[in-house]
């Protein structure tokens, strides 16, 4: 339980709490259906598969960091990112979640590069068992120019090297004109 509820928001108490918890949810109408699965258990599904692919996203980002077109990839887990002194001393895993930049890119360029993207889709909802990936234009950061050059992304479950091979062709597919 506690894996589950470290995932997601539990709705439901343990021991003593658990009969005042659910009377509480009962009158506050915060229960689910029941044809559909409570929060807490529905990721429950991708918990053997994330245990076995621990480390795949810095697999998937040190891939990138490696190539020409990237000027800068922000992931806490690499020395050269600001604020890795704090994310090695607070954390012992790497996240799935970082950016790239590509700062000699045009804007249309990465456009064509995020929809030359197979296995990726695009969204916000970021730590979920899909690989994601989004762009932002009026990003401010780190600066005006680069916000706009930025690519966040987020690993799923697949295959790390389905994802680098889909990385690569899309990386290929906005180098052409």
């Amino acid at each position: 339980m506690k894996i589950l509820n470290s995932i997601c928001p539990p709705l439901f108490g343990l021991g003593r709490l658990a009969i005042p918890m659910a009377l509480a949810a009962m009158t506050l109408g915060a229960c689910t259906k029941k044809t559909e699965p409570p929060p807490v258990v529905r990721p429950v599904r991708s918990i053997v598969v994330e245990k076995r692919q621990v480390g795949d996203p810095k697999v998937v980002s040190g891939h990138l960091r490696a190539r020409d077109e990237v000027t800068a990839l922000l992931h806490p887990a690499f020395p050269d990112c600001p604020g890795h002194d704090i994310w090695k001393r607070d954390w012992t895993g790497s996240a799935s979640i970082f950016s790239v930049i590509f700062g000699n890119w045009t804007r249309d360029q990465l456009v064509r590069f995020v929809d030359a993207l197979a296995l990726f889709g695009i969204g916000y909802s970021w730590g979920g068992a899909g690989s994601l990936v989004m762009t932002y234009g009026d990003l401010r950061r780190p600066t005006p120019e680069m916000g706009k050059l930025l690519v966040r992304l987020n690993i799923g479950l697949e295959d790390p090297g389905d994802l680098i091979e889909d990385l690569d062709q899309a990386l290929a597919s906005a180098a052409r004109s």
